[in-house]
């Protein structure tokens, strides 16, 4: 619109025709509110939710128009400004890029896809951030070889950005159609694409300067043909995925409807982060190293009892850790493979599925969430950064059209340097701030180490209920002393050794065996009846009685 007026000279002099081409971008830069509640009515999409919107919208596009319409008279040159500015945002993404890494790194995200893709856009943004740090924040270019290397750095790193940007994209799609084990295959492709093709560029351009700076009409040219490129194949790449999401979703709900039909359907596990079952082409390879899709298993209660072996209560049948035995994985085999399951051992057939994801670099899911929010995040991203491309496009190719640098040259530019310095600000709110991943983890190892750890609450004595009491009066009286002598015993774990210990499957043994409880559910009950009376408590006092390994001790 802002050429178009131009154009057609509307002004009766340049002064007019420059204010009025002026007024032209703003119109079509803010866009028309009014009509996104009509549309919104037309199709009934959350009316109420649209209106509240427009208003919070209008509110907070006030400070937008006024920050155009003062860089708009600005006819000085900003360039010292916006260098500063550059730097100071340059030094905050550096900040933010060390400290994804080292979320990513400590939680182990870079062993699961898409992260090691989203990884390896962070050590792109950690260089472009290096690389304006060293440029310092004054302007000015003196020739020597650092700065030769600084210049390099800096295109390197703003063009592998990009296609990054785009890898990333593409590897969401494949990731949705083709499986993880796709992914994990293309990955060095995509590696050698993103990376590969910027030192190309970078060697070209240092080989075609002449003795002063490098040739910034030809690093305009090269980005711009990045930045369509790249939009291009985010855009398509969005696009697709989302549509497979979709039929994936579809052919889920379809899938749920014919098993609730047919037959209950059985819990399952995946084990691969960001695995969804869409394919139905992938097989599982019988040895550990095998290309695999989805791996699901379904969990089965792996009991454990005590047996006469002395082992099992000195604590060296198991390999389980005491405090950690929630967490331990279960044997879920599928039918076919039970004769490879021995009793009271690992599971074979989990154990080659395991070694072959390891081998794939491949990890079982995040608990704390499901792979649908870990997807949701790169969708975001990848959007995100789309957007900051057109700001790009619009950039460069200002600059190559060798137009006057108005504002509005200026606003643009300064929302450039916004979305190619300030691209890890994003990744840091979207993947930095979850409390899930260091922060709640953080506070509870703080509280571990300063209070010993959770506590079981107890019941007052006062509040123990009349069977409690009887039953412990009943056990003090009769059975104390022989089951004393019967299951406590001395158990060295973890380089130290407990005093008159056993374990809680020990106990529901001997409370079975002496008739006290007719089965397993009964003798826990009992047990329990103990631990609020204060007969018997766990090491830890962290944990209340259970049929496990775990080690309780008499008081």
């Amino acid at each position: 619109m802002r050429e178009s007026v131009s154009a057609l000279h509307a002004g009766a002099n340049d002064s007019e025709t420059l204010s009025l081409s002026t007024y032209a971008f703003l119109y079509g830069t803010i866009p028309t509110a009014p009509a996104v509640f009509v549309f919104s009515n037309l199709y009934q999409l959350e009316i109420d939710l649209m209106a509240s919107s427009m208003v919070i919208c209008t509110f907070l596009s006030a400070p937008m128009m006024f920050m155009s319409a003062q860089m708009i008279a600005i006819n000085k040159d900003y360039a010292d400004q916006l260098k500063t500015f550059g730097f100071d945002l340059s030094i905050v993404s550096l900040v933010a890029s060390i400290w994804i890494l080292f979320v990513f790194i400590v939680t182990k995200k870079y062993k699961r896809m898409p992260h090691r893709l989203t990884l390896c856009l962070i050590v792109s943004q950690l260089l472009l951030a290096i690389s304006v740090v060293w440029g310092g924040p004054l302007p000015g270019y003196t020739p020597s070889w650092h700065a030769t290397v600084q210049q390099s750095l800096r295109i390197f790193s703003m063009y592998s950005c990009l296609l990054w940007t785009a890898m990333l994209s593409v590897g969401l799609l494949m990731l949705q159609s083709r499986g993880p084990c796709f992914v994990v295959t293309l990955w060095p492709v995509l590696g050698f694409v993103a990376w590969g093709a910027p030192i190309v560029m970078v060697i070209v351009l240092l080989v075609t300067k002449g003795t002063g700076d490098l040739d910034c009409k030809a690093t305009d040219a090269i980005r711009l043909c990045l930045l369509v490129f790249c939009i291009t194949v985010t855009t398509g790449c969005l696009t697709l995925y989302i549509r497979f999401r979709r039929r994936s979703a579809h052919f889920a709900s379809l899938s749920a409807d014919l098993a609730t039909t047919s037959s209950p359907r059985e819990e399952s596990t995946s084990l691969i982060d960001n695995a969804e079952p869409v394919s139905q082409t992938q097989s599982i390879s019988a040895n550990g190293n095998g290309c695999y899709g989805t791996i699901t298993t379904t969990p089965s209660p792996n009991k454990q009892c005590c047996s006469d072996d002395p082992n099992c209560e000195n604590g060296l049948s198991s390999s389980q850790d005491i405090e950690d035995i929630g967490n331990a994985k279960e044997c879920a085999c599928p039918a076919s493979q039970k004769h490879r399951c021995p009793p009271g051992g690992d599971c074979q057939y989990l154990s080659e599925l395991t070694a072959a994801a390891g081998a794939l670099g491949l990890l079982p899911p995040e608990q704390s969430r499901g792979r649908g929010g870990q997807l949701l995040k790169h969708t975001v991203l990848t959007i995100v950064y789309s957007l900051s491309m057109f700001i790009g496009i619009t950039y460069t190719t200002w600059r190559m059209m060798l137009k006057d640098e108005s504002g509005v040259f200026v606003e643009i530019e300064f929302l450039d340097i916004v979305a190619s310095y300030g691209q890890a600000l994003v990744m840091f709110i979207l993947f930095g701030l979850d409390p899930e991943e260091i922060l709640i983890p953080a506070v509870r190892f703080l509280k571990n180490k300063w209070y010993g750890g959770d506590t079981v609450i107890l019941p007052s004595i006062e509040d123990l209920s009349f069977e409690t009491k009887h039953v412990c009066d009943q056990f003090i009286t009769h059975h104390l002393e022989r089951c004393r002598e019967a299951i406590a015993k001395d158990t060295r774990w973890r380089m130290r050794t407990y005093r008159g210990v056993f374990r809680g499957s020990c106990l529901v043994r001997w409370l079975i065996s002496c008739g006290l409880a007719k089965d397993e559910h009964e003798a826990v009950q009992y047990g329990r009846h103990l631990l609020d009376g204060r007969l018997i408590s766990h090491v830890n006092n962290a944990h209340h009685f259970t049929n496990s390994p775990l080690l309780y001790t008499f008081k």
